[in-house]
């Protein structure tokens, strides 16, 4: 079986487990609470000046908490956009002063994103030595911080594009515990993740 036909067929298996436990919104949003604290608890979170979020779909991890607590810690807090017609995507920063659901639209893949109109995070020398702490969705990961999407290859893409700009990085993965597997399928063109949070524990990659 090649890597493309494991990863096909891990995804499968993935969006089943989540469809049959996690599309209960009460379950998915215990179980979400829990994985929140513990990235607010972590070094890692208290420590970073800019988190970059996104917004959950489905049954996703519900982080959106973290948007808030962030604002309170006094950090700047951006989410993703897709470049229309694109796999490319950017960042905007969110306000603080203004209502969370009125800086959001519906955008690509049923997505909500963040509005046009918002300042968009520029990817060049005035991030140079700050601590960005990026929060990433996935369909399964491992212990190792390797990670499997939805295959767009979004993230792939735009986080060898920040680490050009010389910030101090730190990426982590969030998810519920079935999502959590003994060895993802993995390529060059992947990325590893420095850690994995699910509701029970923090697993640190590398």
């Amino acid at each position: 079986m090649t890597i493309s036909e494991s990863k096909k067929n891990l995804r499968f298996k993935i969006r089943s487990i989540l469809k049959e436990k996690y599309s209960d919104e009460k379950v998915r949003l215990q179980f979400s609470e829990e994985a929140v604290k513990k990235i607010e608890d972590a070094p890692f979170f208290k420590e970073s000046e800019i988190v970059l979020s996104f917004i959950p779909l489905g049954t996703e991890t519900e982080v959106s908490p973290l948007i808030f607590s962030a604002w309170k810690s006094g950090k700047k807090v951006c989410v993703p956009r897709v470049v229309s017609g694109t796999f490319q995507m950017d960042f905007y920063f969110l306000e603080e002063t203004l209502p969370l659901e009125s800086q959001l639209e519906k955008g690509a893949f049923g997505i909500l994103e963040p509005g046009k109109d918002l300042k968009k995070l520029e990817l060049n020398d005035s991030l140079k030595d700050k601590k960005i702490l990026m929060i990433v969705p996935g369909l399964a990961f491992d212990r190792k911080g390797r990670r499997l999407g939805k295959g767009k290859g979004f993230y792939d893409r735009y986080i060898p594009q920040i680490k050009k700009t010389e910030c101090s990085l730190f990426t982590a993965g969030v998810c519920f515990e079935e999502q959590l597997q003994e060895e993802v399928p993995f390529e060059e063109t992947d990325f590893v993740l420095d850690s994995v949070v699910t509701p029970s524990d923090i697993f640190t990659a590398r």
